[in-house]
């Protein structure tokens, strides 16, 4: 039985991962954003929140 579980979680977090990436596309369609685009504000914001400091590299890097 303990596999029904895991198949029921996998199910679970494979329509979580599909109504987020709904959400991201709705979001940047609002914004007027590229999905490329809002991926790198992700990354920029990330890297604030952290002290790094981002430079076109280093966002480069996070996006390939």
């Amino acid at each position: 039985m303990l596999w029904w579980l895991g198949l029921q979680l996998f199910h679970r977090l494979r329509r979580l991962s599909m109504e987020l990436e709904l959400a991201r596309t709705e979001f940047a369609g609002q914004h007027e954003l590229h999905p490329t685009d809002l991926r790198a504000l992700v990354h920029l914001l990330d890297a604030a929140r952290a002290g790094e400091q981002a430079t076109p590299g280093w966002l480069g890097h996070r996006s390939a």
